[in-house]
């Protein structure tokens, strides 16, 4: 064969790789994160320390917000982490647990305990809805632990305790109905839910350490997971969240690490041990990402948030790496003069 013939065909694999691996061609296990930065103060003057920071989301504009969860407050951050102001506070939502930023840019907040409620806040950190009526008959809420709001305005609440259920409500506060079981097995104490680009919505039911899946009227499309801490098994799972190529993140807490599911409840990764070093954790609750794919994760009783960013798996760096080399040896062949 024509040598020339056989170069191009490397020249064409290489750059093919290279394509590929910067394409970001998510590769069949799961991705790997490095740390960027912990935040673990806000204020006007960086003084005060989260006492517990349970949540975290992302808003459109690529704003990152917390629950302090002791101190019943929200707090706003810019994309670096660094601090653009504080609402809240106790009573005015109560023990600030879970959180949501919906289509809209609107922030919701689970406020548990003295709460019992769910509050909404503009972009701007006004209160545009605190809603009373989500504690009325004919269903209580009971320390609400997560919340997340569809793309029609419906707002399901994770009622998190020992007998609550999934609520669900219209955009203007009036409750739906509740669903209370999955596979025969009743809910217990819900920590997590979340929606996805399918307006599919996702459920932690901590007490059983399983994920399930519903369709946007309410049936139940799927359910993955059991106690204990093997690879897929989950222990006081809270937040979860999607990352851009449509596999789910779940804060794992009693395991100190964050796992990888594809969209079918597939295992696919984990990273995290329990410490407080840069990158370790202790009983983390929230989990978030931003548009550039850099993860957010509440990693609570270290009290403080912590940043990391997406890196390169090995198969993705050798891809690079062919594609170089090819490019290499062709460059070369070029200035060199054959005979």
């Amino acid at each position: 064969m024509n040598s020339g013939v056989v170069m191009r065909g490397l020249v064409m694999a290489g750059l093919a790789a290279a394509v590929t691996a910067l394409a970001g061609v998510a590769p069949a296990t799961g991705t790997d994160y490095q740390w960027v930065r912990t935040v673990s103060t806000y204020g006007s003057t960086g003084t005060t320390n989260f006492s517990s920071a349970e949540s975290v989301a992302v808003d459109p504009s690529g704003n990152v917000w917390a629950t302090d969860g002791m101190r019943g407050k929200l707090v706003k951050l810019d994309g670096s982490g660094n601090w653009q102001e504080t609402l809240g506070g106790v009573p005015a939502i109560g023990y600030a647990d879970g959180l949501h930023s919906d289509p809209w840019g609107n922030i919701w907040v689970a406020g548990a305990q003295l709460g019992q409620c769910v509050t909404e806040f503009t972009s701007s950190g006004t209160v545009q809805l605190k809603h009373s009526s989500y504690v009325q008959s004919p269903n209580v809420l009971t320390n609400p632990g997560d919340v997340a709001v569809d793309s029609s305005g419906n707002v399901w609440v994770a009622n998190s305790s020992p007998n609550g259920g999934l609520e669900i409500f219209n955009s203007a506060g009036a409750w739906q109905t509740t669903y209370t079981s999955a596979g025969g097995v009743s809910f217990s104490n819900l920590y997590g839910v979340t929606v996805d680009s399918s307006n599919n919505v996702w459920l932690s039911d901590t007490d059983h350490g399983r994920i399930v899946e519903f369709s946007n009227t309410g049936t139940v499309k799927n359910y993955f997971g059991s106690l204990g801490n093997g690879n897929g098994q989950l222990s006081g799972t809270e937040g979860m969240a999607f990352d851009a190529a449509g596999n789910l993140w779940v804060a794992d807490g009693n395991n100190n690490r964050i796992e990888e599911f594809s969209a079918d409840g597939t295992y696919m990764g984990q990273f995290g041990t329990r410490g407080s070093a840069a990158g370790q954790f202790s009983d983390p609750q929230g989990v978030a990402f931003d548009a550039a794919g850099n993860m957010w994760v509440a990693d609570t009783n270290n009290n403080r948030l912590q940043e990391f960013s997406p890196v390169p798996e090995p198969s993705t760096l050798a891809l690079l790496g062919i594609g170089a080399l090819s490019l290499f040896a062709y460059a070369w062949r070029r200035r060199t003069p054959t005979a």
